[in-house]
C-alpha cells in the first residue's frame, strides 16, 4: 500500500505541473504487456492527448519508462504475474477490486488537478479517433456500452455502461458524481467498478432517451450533468464490422489466446477498412 500511496503522490505532482489538457488513462501489468502493445500501436495511429501508463509490477513499469512512454509505477503483491482468465474465481475477484479501487482513486486524483481524463482498458483497441468521438460529443460523461454485468439492469435497460472505455469532462460537477461513485465503490466488499456505477445510477432512477438509433443519454439532476451511451456500432465488445472507432473484445484464457483472439477480430475490421495492423 505504501507504494501505492507513493505513486499515486508523485503522479499528483506530475498532473500539478502540466497544463490543464486531457489525459488517457490506461492500466497494466508483465503478463498484459503484449495485449497492450497491439493497443499502444493503434493509439499511436491516432491523435490522441498526452497518456499516462500506471504500471501494476516494476517490470511492466521499466518496460515502458525504457521506451519513453510516461508511466508511474503504483503495483503490489497481488499484480505480479496476475493474468485475468475470466473465470471469477475469490482470487481473481479480489485482484480485480483492488485493480478497480486504484482506478477510481487514480481517476479522480487527475480530476482533482483539473484535467479531462479518458480511460480505457488496454484490450479496448482504438482503430479510430477514440478521442476525437468521445471529446466531441456534448456530455459531461461519455461512455462506451455493454450487455451482461450486471444483468439486472442490463434487462431493465437493455444495455449498461461499460467502465472499460469513458470520458468524464472536469467540472465541479462531475468531480461531485465522481467522488460519491468512488465512496460507494470504496464502501463496497470485493467491488466490480462497473456493477456499483450501473447500480448507482439505478438506484438514481436514471431515464434514458435513445438519439441516434443506437446511442443513449441521460440527464441527472441531482448532479446537474449529462451522460451518453455509444451503441455498439461505433465501440463494440463483440460485433466486428466497418466504422468501428474502438473493438473491446471480451478476452478468455492464457496470453497467447487472449493476443490471438485480439489480432483475428483486429484483422477482421482492420481488413474491411483497407489498414494495416502496425506491427
Amino acid at each position: 500500500m505504501g507504494q501505492i500511496v507513493t505513486a499515486m503522490n508523485t503522479l499528483t505532482e506530475y498532473l500539478e505541473s502540466r497544463e490543464k489538457t486531457p489525459v488517457v488513462l490506461v492500466f497494466v501489468n508483465t503478463p498484459y504487456l503484449p495485449v497492450f502493445d497491439i493497443w499502444y500501436a493503434l493509439y499511436m495511429i491516432n491523435s490522441a492527448p498526452d497518456l499516462i501508463v500506471i504500471a501494476l509490477d516494476k517490470t511492466a513499469y521499466e518496460n515502458l519508462t525504457q521506451r519513453g512512454i510516461c508511466c508511474f509505477f503504483a503495483g503490489s503483491d497481488e499484480f505480479n504475474n496476475f493474468l485475468s482468465l475470466k473465470i471469477y474465481d475469490k482470487h481473481e475477484v479480489s485482484v480485480l477490486s483492488k485493480l478497480w479501487l486504484l482506478r477510481a482513486t487514480a481517476i479522480r486524483m487527475i480530476l482533482d488537478t483539473g484535467a479531462d481524463v479518458l480511460h480505457t482498458d488496454c484490450d479496448a483497441f482504438w482503430l479510430g479517433d477514440v478521442y476525437r468521438l468521445f471529446s466531441e460529443t456534448p456530455a459531461d460523461m461519455t461512455f462506451s456500452i455493454a450487455f451482461s454485468h450486471p444483468r439486472e439492469i442490463a434487462q431493465q435497460w437493455g444495455f449498461i455502461l461499460c467502465m472499460g472505455l469513458f470520458m468524464i469532462r472536469n467540472s465541479e460537477n462531475t468531480r461531485k458524481f465522481f467522488s460519491d461513485f468512488a465512496d460507494r465503490l470504496e464502501s463496497t466488499p470485493s467491488p466490480s467498478d462497473q456493477a456499483v456505477l450501473n447500480e448507482f445510477l439505478y438506484t438514481e432512477n436514471t431515464r434514458w432517451k435513445r438519439y441516434k438509433i443506437r446511442n443513449h443519454k441521460t440527464y441527472l439532476q441531482k448532479y446537474d450533468i449529462t451522460i451518453h451511451v455509444f451503441g455498439d456500432h461505433l465501440v463494440s465488445r463483440q460485433r466486428t464490422h466497418h466504422g468501428l472507432y474502438a473493438y473491446h473484445p471480451f478476452l478468455e484464457g492464457d496470453i497467447d489466446k487472449k493476443v490471438a483472439d485480439s489480432l483475428g477480430g483486429i484483422r477482421k475490421i482492420l481488413g474491411k477498412c483497407n489498414y494495416d495492423i502496425p506491427p
